[in-house]
């Protein structure tokens, strides 16, 4: 019990007498050449941000300053703080020294050091201006962090305040350094950041280079990572007005902040093209606010709510590493040859970017270390993503180098499959080339043998047919029409067995048939002669055409062709009927049509009547084999016409319409 009244007493003593609280050590310049501020601050937090040196050196507000055991870190607050530290020189430290601190993004900071001999008063001190919001002109001496020269007598203590205030994170480390610990110490970090830089350049000029020549949006998407990177790293490190010192001094926080919403969007964007998850998952949505995120952090740069949407934004880069960290770890238990790489990748970037968001909310202290580790884990990152995504194109050439070499083999064994398929291909067509000699051979043998058979016999009915007229025209009896009938029959029949057989001879030795010109009139006129003769019960109708058509082609054939297709005209029509033959021009072609009067043809049997064997519906009870419409149509196509089946104008009976091409 009197431990704890003595602990309340404590601290009510502690509130009525602020004073009482340690203040924190003084910094004590000796023989080293470099001093850190760390453990030597004091700090008072200003959320008016009206405080002015006068209102802090008053001895009420003064009285408010508290000591913090490192560097100062409030993360992301609109809140102005002021920072206090005292310092003495002894005779081992020079006596001209720069006071060196950042980081150098912060927006504006006062500083004042002491140069009177009155701490509390304002007039004892030089004020200094610097931040990436005050012109370059203002500052005096510019380099990667901000640098003040000062001067202090041996065993001379001052007192040094700043107020630092930024739309970013407000933090502050530093120290004081001798002028060769600052030569060296700034060397040091343009040789570190142009490290980075070129090393980012030019894995932005790689990804570029792969993304023209292979199309991959993967490389176009980590070259806008690594490009946001750079960006990022021209602004946070101060690098920009050593680079640009003549352009507006604003551009740090568009770079840092442009950056930033460069990289979420593009890592965004890559995890979508790289791991490809389905459309309606919530990793597929969760990207795709990433992406939006990333736009919104650009957009809000110029306004104060850009510290809300900067703070979503980290947090946002974190959660989307440890996505693609666990999807990395789906890639390595598919065992793909580039998922440890992008396990290494994705696992460091999220060790760095934790760090960053920690810091940036001021939870975790701020070191040398973790100010630092941020470009560190970029660079790993940027190495071996590059490192993968070209293992990733090796291994996808390898497979497509493999495919094509299957494709070829199967290729192969396909043509040599193909190879042994033709040669029986040519085995049996010359086998069957030599069965189809063999057969027009016996054909043209047992023509030859049929015309010779054949002549006697009809040569006898010929004779004994001359006889029996001769007899009659001694007797004085009139003519008898059948034995003029049975004459021009034999004629015919005579003329068809030496037709085919020419035909037969000239194909066989390859001859093509002799042609010759023909008139349609009197060589349709001659035909409808004939017809009438072998069809003395039936009706012709012979309608000429207007003016005289030339025609060329074997006599003989087309005769063949139109004699059949009277026969059928006749065959297939009542005997009452008519069956007509017509002929006139159209263009270049003489048409020729025959129609008769019968019920005609059944529907879709126009075609399929030309094939060879093939008879019509309503041919039962009709003599034929099948073949002569077949023989008609080659007959035609011979002479480079067509034939067609149609029904007859009137709706009653068939019509076949012959097309030849005329000469003139």
């Amino acid at each position: 019990m009197k431990l704890l009244w003595t602990l309340l007493i404590a601290l009510f003593l502690a509130g009525l007498f602020p004073s009482l609280v340690p203040a924190a050590p003084p910094l004590l310049l000796g023989d080293a050449p470099s001093y850190p501020l760390a453990g030597h601050l004091e700090q008072l937090v200003d959320p008016s941000g009206k405080l002015t040196l006068a209102d802090v050196l008053k001895p009420t507000v003064s009285s408010r300053f508290k000591p913090i055991s490192g560097n100062m870190n409030r993360g992301y607050t609109r809140d102005a703080v002021w920072l206090r530290f005292k310092m003495e020189r002894t005779p081992l430290f020079p006596e001209q020294a720069y006071l060196c601190f950042g980081p150098p993004f912060l927006d504006t900071v006062a500083v004042y050091v002491q140069t009177g001999a009155d701490p509390a008063a304002p007039t004892s001190y030089r004020l200094t201006a610097v931040g990436d919001h005050v012109p370059l002109s203002r500052q005096g001496i510019r380099t990667a962090d901000f640098e003040l020269p000062f001067s202090l007598a041996p065993k001379q203590s001052a007192t040094v305040y700043l107020r630092v205030r930024s739309t970013s994170t407000v933090t502050l480390i530093g120290d004081v350094h001798t002028l060769p610990a600052l030569i060296n110490h700034n060397n040091l970090r343009i040789i570190l950041n142009c490290c980075f830089l070129v090393t980012a350049l030019v894995i932005i000029l790689i990804n570029l280079n792969y993304y023209f020549r292979q199309r991959d949006r993967l490389n176009l998407y980590f070259a806008l990572i690594t490009l946001g990177q750079f960006c990022f790293r021209v602004g946070s490190a101060g690098m920009y007005p050593l680079l640009a010192p003549y352009l507006p001094h604003l551009e740090s926080d568009y770079l840092m902040g442009g950056g930033g919403g460069i990289m979420l969007s593009s890592f965004a964007l890559f995890a979508l093209r790289l791991f490809n998850p389905p459309q309606g998952t919530w990793s597929h949505r969760f990207l795709t606010a990433m992406t939006l995120l990333g736009i919104l952090l650009v957009l809000s740069i110029p306004f104060d709510w850009f510290g809300v949407v900067a703070q979503c934004a980290i947090l946002g880069t974190i959660a989307t590493m440890l996505l693609l960290f666990r999807l990395s770890i789906t890639e390595v238990r598919r065992n793909e040859p580039e998922g440890k790489l992008y396990l290494a990748a994705f696992g460091v970037a999220s060790i760095g970017y934790a760090s960053q968001f920690l810091r940036a909310l001021g939870v975790m202290p701020v070191h040398w270390w973790n100010m630092h580790l941020l470009p560190l884990v970029s660079l790993c990152n940027m190495l071996l993503m590059t490192q993968a995504l070209m293992k990733r194109l090796h291994t996808a050439e390898e497979r497509a180098l493999a495919a094509a070499r299957g494709s070829e083999q199967k290729a192969v064994e396909l043509a040599a499959e193909m190879t042994v398929e033709l040669r029986g291909k040519q085995d049996e067509l010359e086998d069957a080339l030599d069965r189809e000699q063999q057969v027009n051979r016996e054909k043209t043998r047992f023509l030859s043998l049929l015309s010779h058979e054949y002549r006697t016999p009809l040569t006898i009915i010929q004779a004994n047919l001359d006889l029996l007229e001769l007899r009659g025209s001694e007797e004085g009896r009139t003519p008898e029409p059948r034995l003029a009938t049975m004459k021009h029959a034999v004629k015919r029949l005579v003329e068809i067995m030496e037709s085919a057989l020419r035909k037969e001879r000239q194909e066989h030795r390859g001859v093509r048939s002799v042609t010759e010109r023909i008139e349609l009139l009197p060589f349709l006129d001659e035909l409808i002669d004939e017809a009438e003769r072998f069809w003395p019960a039936r009706l012709f109708v012979f309608l000429p055409p207007a003016a005289p058509l030339l025609i060329t082609g074997d006599v003989g054939l087309l005769k063949t062709a139109l004699l059949n297709l009277l026969d059928n005209a006749c065959k297939y029509s009542p005997v009452e009927s008519y069956v007509t033959l017509a002929c006139h021009p159209d263009g270049k072609m003489a048409v020729i049509s025959v129609l008769d009067g019968g019920t005609g043809i059944l529907p879709g049997e126009a075609d399929t009547l030309f094939e060879k064997y093939r008879r019509g519906g309503g041919s039962p009870g009709t003599s034929g084999a099948g073949v002569g419409l077949w023989l008609v149509r080659q007959i035609i196509e011979q002479h480079d016409g067509s034939i067609i089946l149609a029904p007859a104008p009137e709706g009653t009976g068939t019509q076949a319409i012959i097309r030849l091409p005329m000469v003139f």
